[in-house]
């Protein structure tokens, strides 16, 4: 594959090889670049495996599906449309309609850079985007989406044209989108972005599907939990385990905090409740994962978090809570990749009040706390979730569990 190295260089990447060598069963996630055949017309592997694969727990991304490849492939992308529910949006001609962004396009190489912050992207994919300027991709199109989320859009600049005339402007259409099936997802990435070529020039590129894949893993993980590894979850079923969260006693992946800095009876921010957050997230991101509900008091009396917004920063609501949030994780454990890569935060409202899901995974790498009860910087400290308790090492523990239980990774 063009791009072994620089997946090879992802955490999240064990092994590149090529499709006709692939017994799916042996893999967590699949990324599937320039599309879903070979030059002969042949699947690289069977839709019928792609979608047993995903239904079972797998992740599956099917990049670089340009133009010249949804052409090619559309048989192959209607087939597995029964899975995506998502369609390169075809015209009247064989070809869909593609993005095309004049502000955003170099001159030299025809790649487009498409930016996060202007991307039209909402609910848990849009964390895949913390942390990530722009990605640069080439050949871009338009997907017609019926089902799942959208990943990426244009810019507020890009237009839509059909055979060489411009059809849609002002709006931004996704060119990326997922979908939860069964207990896994599959992705459709409709632009070049694996090659290395724009990998080599953004490596902002190779983040993001890493992200993405995280993204994917983690929730596959809590949906196995949810449903007691009894079957796939779907949407409805996802949200019903979300609402049933407060009423599970806490454990080894599930934390309750009322408040994340108000005390109540004070009125006041109390930085150790602050530090309370910081060492739960940095002892699921030393575990296995897990998730911290805000706004859940340990009666599991729903209070919501939305009397903490102006606790936060003025003229504070859920948008600006969530980025003080994770602003202030990323200043307590000093590990601004770790709290991107591996954390998301969702909202529910549950009895009339807004609680915050913060959802994290496993990382990679230890991840240490700096803070002390007051707020104030301190030497690294590093917690592990252990049951329902976080637990502080000692300095003489750190070494041995970081070789036992990152080696794992």
């Amino acid at each position: 594959m063009d791009t072994a190295d620089a997946w090879a260089r992802s955490p999240y990447a064990n092994e590149v090889i090529a499709a006709e060598d692939v017994t799916v069963s042996e893999y967590d996630a699949l990324i599937l670049e320039g599309g879903l055949s070979f030059s002969d017309g042949e699947p690289r592997i069977p839709i019928g495996t792609i979608q047993g694969f995903v239904r079972s727990g797998g992740q599956v991304l099917v990049c670089d599906v340009t133009r010249q490849v949804a052409r090619s492939d559309r048989a192959l992308l209607t087939e597995l449309a029964g899975i995506t529910l998502a369609l390169p949006e075809y015209g009247r001609g064989s070809f869909p309609r593609y993005q095309h962004d004049e502000a955003a396009r170099d001159p030299h190489t025809g790649s487009y850079s498409f930016f996060a912050s202007e991307m039209r992207v909402e609910g848990w994919p849009k964390s895949a985007l913390t942390g990530i300027d722009h990605v640069l991709v080439e050949n871009p199109i338009t997907l017609l989406v019926q089902g799942g989320d959208w990943l990426a859009t244009g810019n507020t600049s890009t237009v839509i044209l059909e055979s060489d005339v411009v059809v849609e402007k002002g709006l931004r259409f996704p060119w990326a989108s997922v979908r939860q099936a069964g207990f896994g997802h599959i992705a459709i990435i409709g632009a070049l972005i694996t090659h290395d070529t724009v990998v080599d020039e953004c490596p902002d590129n190779a983040r993001w599907i890493s992200a993405l894949l995280e993204k994917f893993v983690l929730r596959t993980q809590e949906d196995r939990q949810w449903s007691g590894g009894k079957g796939p979850t779907d949407e409805p079923r996802r949200q019903q385990a979300i609402e049933d969260l407060p009423d599970r006693d806490e454990d080894q992946t599930l934390e309750r905090k009322s408040s994340a800095r108000l005390d109540v009876p004070e009125g006041t921010n109390n930085k150790s409740l602050e530090l309370e957050v910081f060492k739960t997230a940095a002892a699921f991101l030393n575990a296995d994962g897990g998730v911290l509900l805000i706004g859940v008091a340990d009666d599991r009396t729903i209070v919501g978090v939305e009397r903490e917004y102006k606790t936060a920063r003025p003229n504070c609501d859920r948008d600006a809570y969530e980025r003080w949030l994770l602003a202030a994780l990323v200043t307590a454990t000093k590990n601004k990749p770790a709290i991107n890569l591996h954390v998301s935060i969702e909202w529910k409202i549950i009895e009339d009040h807004e609680v915050c899901i913060v959802r994290c995974g496993r990382a990679s790498a230890p991840v240490f706390e700096y803070v002390n009860e007051a707020g104030k910087p301190t030497g690294a400290r590093f917690y592990v979730r252990q049951g329902n308790a976080t637990v502080l090492f000692g300095v003489d523990e750190v070494g041995p569990y970081e070789r036992e239980h990152f080696r794992q990774r």
